[in-house]
Order: C-alpha cells, then sequence, then structure tokens
C-alpha cells in the first residue's frame, strides 16, 4: 500500500528496529522497545504509547538483507541500528545500510522526514564506515557497570537504549529537529525535596542535551514554575520531574505548579496535550496530602544511583505526547463526529475531562486508543457533564460512522464474533515476532469486548501462550461482566473456546482451569458418523492414516459449528502446511464464511495463509500456488497431508477438499474491487488498508465500524 502522508492511511510514525540475525541480543533489545513504545504484551494494564514498532532482521525471500522500509507510510520514519561486528563484517549488511541512509539523507521534508539512530553493541560498532557515522548515535555502553551481572547490564542498556531512542524521536517529531533542547522543570518543597531536586540537576546523563531548572529564586514569592515558564515554554518543549516528599503536598505552591503541569493546554487547532510528568516518590513517613489526579503519572521510587533512569522513562513520556498529538490531528478526518471534537492528545483523568468539558469549546472529547478500561470509563462519564468522551475506536457506536445504515434486527441475543489468530510462517521475515502477533490478538479482543461482542476462538491455536493476558485484558476493558446471567438457568460466558475431540482430552488440568476461570470451553464432541465415544482417549503419537483421518473430521466439524454459531468472522496469519485438518486452518475458516456470507475481516499484515488469500482476491488473475490443489498434494502428502491419506473411497469423500470451488469463491469476493464478497460494511479504501496495515489500533477502528454496520447489537450501550 502506497499511501502519501496526510491522507486517512498514513500513519504520522513508524519505528524500524534493525540487527544482524547472528546478533544473539538483537531480538532482546529490540523486544524491549516495542514493549516500552507500542505494547507490553506481559502487563494488561500498561498503557504503551502504541507506537508502531518493527523489525528487520530476517532475511527477505530471495535476498540476505531484510525486506525494504516503506518511507512512504508514515510522516516520519526512525531507524533504530543495532550495530555490532556482524553487521560491520557483512557486505550485504553495509549495502544495506547505506542504502537506508541514501533514504533518509534524500527524504523529502514534506512527506516523510527519517532519522537514522545508531545504537553501538560492543567496541567492534566504532569500526563501522559510511553514512551511518553521520547518525544520530545513543551510546548504551556507558552505563556499564563492571561488577553487574549480564541481567544488570542488559537491563541498564536497555533502559538507556529506551531513553535515547525516545528523545531522538521526540526531537525527530518536532517542527524543527535542530531546534533547542527539551527544557525539564523540576518541582519540589523546601528541605530533602531541593536536595533532591538539586542531586537530579547536577548529576542528570549528559548524554541528554537537556536544560534541568529547580531553581525559584528569580520566579518571585509564592509563584513557582506555573507562572514562570508558562509564557516562555509551550507543551512541545517542557517537561516536569515532580519530587513528592512528605512536605509537597502541604505546599501551595507546590499544588500549584502540580496543576499547572496536568493541566492540558493547546498544541495545535482543537487539539490539547499534557506536559509529560514523572514523579520521583521520596514520601518517607507519610503526607497527610497525597497529588490529584495522578492517573497515567508514572511514580519511581527515589534512588540516587538511577537518576539516569529518571530520565530515561520521562523521554518516553516526552514523545508519547509528540506521537499522540500528531495522531489526534491524523484521526481528525478519518471519523464523521457526532458533535463538535476536541482532540485530547493524552489518555483522559478527571482533571483533563473536568477542564475541557467546562470549557465549552466542543461537544465530543476525543482521546486516543485504546478505549478506557470500565472502571475509568464510569468515573469519566460522571464528570463529563454530558460531553461525548470516546475514543476513535469507540466513535461508531454512536453510528456516526455508519452514515445511519446501522439498523437493528431487533434480536437480543448476542452477537457472537468468531477470532481466529494463527501463527504465521513467514511473520519474521515481514517484520513481525510473536510479541506483534500476541498484540494483535489481545488487542482485538479487548476492544471487541469493550464493545460488548462476545467472542469465540478456536482451541486449536496455542491455548496455552497467551490467554492469561486475554483474559485480564478483558477484565479491564470489557464493558459487561465476563459472565452473564443466560436465558435459562446458569450463565453464559463472553468468551468462549471451542475445542474438538479429541484436543479437549489433551487440555492440561492447569491449562483448563486458567481458561474456565474466565471462559467458556466448548467441547464439540466427534460427528456422529464417526461413531467414537467421546471419553476415549486415542493412544498417544498415534500417527496412523485412521487417527489422523478422525483427527481432521473433528476439526472440520468444530469449525462448522463455530461458523453457524457466529455472525461474523475476523482472521489472520496461518499456514499452508503443518495442519491437521483436511485443509490449511484459515483457508478452511475463509471458505466456510464465503459460503455462508458472513462478514469477513482479512488481517494480511502478517503473511501466512490470510495473506496469500489477500492476494487472491486482490489479483484474481494471479492465483496463489500455495492455495491450490496441486500444491498441497506434492508439497503437503509427505506431511501426511489428509486429502490424500483416508484409508477407503468413503473416507476421502468425507474430507473432499474442494479446492476448484474455493477458488471461485475467493476470487468472487473481488466485485469489480469493491470487496463485495466480504460483506464486512467497509469500503474499498478501508478494506485495503484492513489488509495491509499492522497498526492494531487502526485495525480495531476499522473493525468495530463494519460491526457496528453489518452486526449491530442490541447489547451495545
Amino acid at each position: 500500500m502506497d499511501a502519501s502522508p496526510g491522507t486517512p492511511t498514513s500513519a504520522p510514525l513508524h519505528v524500524y528496529v534493525c540487527w544482524h540475525p547472528r546478533c544473539v541480543e538483537g531480538a532482546r533489545y529490540a523486544e524491549s522497545v516495542f514493549r516500552v513504545l507500542t505494547d507490553d504484551v506481559g502487563v494488561p494494564d500498561e498503557t504503551a504509547p502504541g507506537i508502531p514498532v518493527y523489525f528487520r532482521s530476517e532475511p527477505a525471500p530471495d535476498r540476505n538483507t531484510p525486506a525494504d522500509i516503506p518511507f512512504a507510510e508514515a510522516d516520519h520514519v526512525a531507524l533504530v541500528m543495532l550495530i555490532e561486528e556482524n553487521m560491520v563484517i557483512d557486505p550485504d549488511w553495509r549495502t544495506y545500510i547505506e542504502q537506508l541512509y541514501g533514504h533518509v539523507v534524500h527524504s523529502d521534508a514534506d512527506r516523510c522526514r527519517a532519522e537514522m539512530i545508531a545504537v553501538p553493541l560492543s567496541s567492534a560498532a566504532r569500526s563501522v564506515q559510511g553514512g551511518i557515522c553521520r547518525s544520530r548515535f545513543v551510546q548504551i555502553d556507558r552505563c556499564d557497570d563492571p561488577s553487574g551481572t549480564d541481567d544488570d547490564v542488559f537491563m541498564r542498556r536497555s533502559r538507556r537504549l529506551i531513553g535515547g531512542v525516545s528523545f531522538e524521536i521526540a526531537r525527530l517529531l518536532r517542527m524543527d529537529h535542530d531546534s533547542a533542547p527539551l527544557s525539564v522543570y523540576i518541582s519540589h518543597a523546601r528541605g530533602e525535596g531541593r536536595e533532591i531536586a538539586e542531586t537530579i540537576r547536577d548529576r542528570h546523563c549528559v548524554t541528554y542535551p537537556v536544560v534541568l531548572s529547580c531553581d525559584h529564586t528569580n520566579s518571585g514569592p509564592g509563584v513557582g514554575i506555573a507562572n514562570a515558564v508558562e509564557r516562555e515554554v509551550t507543551v512541545d518543549s517542557a517537561a516536569v520531574i515532580v519530587v513528592e516528599t512528605d512536605l509537597y503536598g502541604a505546599s501551595e505552591r507546590c499544588r500549584r505548579e502540580w496543576l499547572w503541569a496536568r493541566t492540558p493546554c493547546p498544541v495545535a487547532a482543537d487539539v490539547h496535550g499534557q506536559r509529560p510528568v514523572i514523579i520521583v516518590d521520596a514520601i518517607r513517613a507519610g503526607s497527610n496530602r497525597r497529588l490529584f489526579a495522578a492517573d497515567g503519572v508514572l511514580a519511581v521510587p527515589w534512588d540516587e544511583n538511577e537518576i539516569s533512569w529518571i530520565l530515561d522513562r520521562l523521554m518516553v513520556d516526552v514523545v508519547r505526547m509528540q506521537y499522540y498529538r500528531l495522531l489526534s490531528e491524523a484521526v481528525r478526518g478519518r471519523h464523521k463526529w457526532p458533535g463538535k471534537p476536541i482532540f485530547l492528545a493524552a489518555r483522559p483523568d478527571l482533571l483533563n475531562v473536568l477542564t475541557l468539558c467546562g470549557s465549552g469549546i466542543g461537544t465530543v472529547l476525543v482521546y486516543p486508543d485504546p478505549p478506557l478500561g470500565v472502571a475509568d470509563a464510569a468515573a469519566i462519564r460522571t464528570a463529563s457533564h454530558g460531553i461525548v468522551v470516546t475514543s476513535p475506536s469507540m466513535c461508531p457506536l454512536a453510528g456516526a460512522d455508519s452514515g445511519g445504515s446501522a439498523t437493528s434486527t431487533g434480536d437480543t441475543s448476542p452477537v457472537l464474533v468468531a477470532v481466529s489468530f494463527y501463527p504465521s510462517p513467514d511473520a519474521r521475515a515481514r517484520g513481525y515476532s510473536d510479541l506483534h502477533l500476541d498484540s494483535a490478538m489481545s488487542g482485538i479482543v479487548r476492544v471487541l469486548l469493550a464493545h460488548c461482542f462476545d467472542l469465540v476462538l478456536p482451541g486449536i491455536i496455542d491455548t496455552e501462550r497467551a490467554n492469561s493476558r486475554l483474559f485480564e485484558c478483558a477484565r479491564k476493558y470489557t464493558a459487561l461482566p465476563l459472565r452473564l446471567p443466560a436465558t435459562g438457568d446458569g450463565v453464559r460466558s463472553r468468551l468462549r473456546f471451542y475445542v474438538p475431540w479429541p484436543l479437549y482430552l489433551e487440555l492440561s488440568a492447569p491449562c483448563e482451569a486458567v481458561l474456565s476461570a474466565a471462559a467458556e470451553i466448548v467441547k464439540v464432541d466427534p460427528p456422529d458418523g464417526l461413531k467414537i465415544n467421546p471419553d476415549y482417549a486415542p493412544p498417544e503419537n498415534d500417527d496412523s492414516p485412521y487417527s489422523a483421518y478422525r483427527r481432521a473430521r473433528c476439526i472440520t466439524g468444530m469449525r462448522e459449528r463455530l461458523s453457524t454459531d457466529t455472525r461474523a468472522a475476523i482472521i489472520g496469519g496461518g499456514g499452508i502446511s503443518g495442519f491437521r485438518g483436511k485443509l490449511p486452518d484459515v483457508l478452511e475458516e475463509v471458505g466456510l464464511a464465503l459460503a455462508a456470507g458472513k462478514p469477513l475481516f482479512l488481517l494480511g499484515a502478517f503473511g501466512g495463509c490470510t495473506g496469500f488469500i489477500v492476494d487472491a482476491i486482490q489479483m484474481p488473475d494471479a492465483y496463489p500456488e500455495p492455495l491450490t490443489y496441486a500444491y498441497q498434494v506434492e508439497v503437503i502428502a509427505r506431511e501426511a497431508g489428509f486429502a490424500v491419506t483416508g484409508s477407503s473411497q468413503s473416507q476421502k469423500g468425507h474430507l473432499a477438499a474442494d479446492y476448484e470451488n474455493l477458488q471461485l469463491a475467493i476470487t468472487a469476493v473481488n466485485d469489480d474491487t469493491v470487496y463485495g464478497g466480504l460483506h464486512n460494511g467497509l469500503s474499498v479504501g478501508e478494506n485495503e488498508e484492513l489488509f495491509h496495515s499492522s497498526d492494531i489500533r487502526r485495525i480495531t477502528a476499522l473493525i468495530v465500524k463494519g460491526l457496528a454496520i453489518v452486526a449491530p447489537s442490541e447489547n451495545r450501550t
């Protein structure tokens, strides 16, 4: 997809982390950047900025270096190069780096602003030659402690990496990234607070060209930074460190400074932001007055040995604010808002909601995705005094995006949506890791649950890998309990796993206990024709043709029931070999959805079988060979492909895979390029964006918009 900046499909910022595949620690550093800037997959309550971070390490097909970087897809691109000896001595990688640097040097400032950030991982990196030597450098080895363990070294280096990269990204996002350095103001009370503030000022890490100020003597009695600097700095150039000691909350001046730091201020037309703030928690005996509206502000314990980390972490909030400002401007034209919108370039809290809702400058307050948790949303609604507080993915609930076409079916039963997201064999070559896939899966689950859709997941995916986070996200983001009273006795679960025989017999007790705590395990028994006792457990390692036949029949039966029970399907990833059914997993589910005429949302960016299906839809005259019967017989037969392993003609009939009709159904989706066969309510451009986008927040917004049109629910509020 070639999208130019300024169009609805252009992203404000993309970050690419590049390292040589033989660099053992490269993936670990790249994942630390992803967790802080995009999504901390292991911490459901963490609200990372959601900046798209992609990886470039695995070679692309037919080459020794990674895939090219699509500079035209974002307004700003940051290239983080993790340099060590393997990258230095590899001639193909040297050429790759020079090509990237050429894009940076010749990038058109009116279209895509790009920056290369070099991060030496070893002393051998000093030998690197070429244009990268003229890049911005982040020296992470300066924080090494010779007495520390390997884990200590990694922790300190990763913190400096994240802080340094965030600072360079913030400089890139400013109107003039070579302008004056960031000003950091330290708010403190007298006594110990002043001592700590001066220690931070005098011993801060010299790698950041920032100005730290903690002297109020020139401000006048009782004035403080709130009055002294608010006319001299903007939200783009000021950040605040709050040293919270026992005396801080009792000081009138300190409370005024805190409210000034947390009060939103205009940064663009109808866009308001907040100054980046971090709290240094130095309370000893206890304070009789804690800070008001501290939601979303990181508090770190005071430690003289961790001063550099305070600034490293503050840089993340600096780039978060910058990114949210650009993101707010980008989503302005994507939706039809149900009133005059005010865009908040930060997560909302009570203070900024009260401030903006009482200003009379708008009727809709829009904050960045993901949606607030149910408890936070309830408090915000109470404080908004009739002002609509929403996020881009929540907008379709008001019918604003549907153009009045969202109609109620009169059916008050729950809207069940199938979510199938399988590992993709070519995800790494496309720049994605397991973190990307887990983030996409849990992101879709939490947003759809927040919109009161009930979800069904096929239980043949890896149920033990990421489900605990799915449930934690569900508890935080759902607007209804995970279990609701059913029409008869008992309850209905809003998150369900459909597991076929004999796979449900293979579930470990710990896994089943975790699943049952928040979801319903629907155990789908064998089809009647097999005449199998559901309690019969086949012998382990039974790979006979008849065993493969039975398993394939049961998996197909489970998918047929899942398709019958659900109103729409969301599908991504998937392999084209190694499957245990009669067809590749995704191909079978897509075929069932198309045959039933159900709304279908295809996420093709992660590749795999879904990527091939997207290619087939967009280019029906060049149907991908891996989706054909000939390919499956020749390549998959040696993996015990089920189309050729039945032990009798009747068994083969049950497993007959009609690849020809599947091809006709898939290519028929492209009806004069309008993709009418998907029945998902999205326009041509929106479907093409869904086909290729890996920005999970944009993906979920598109899915919710389509579902609000084609599968409205009486349960949504």
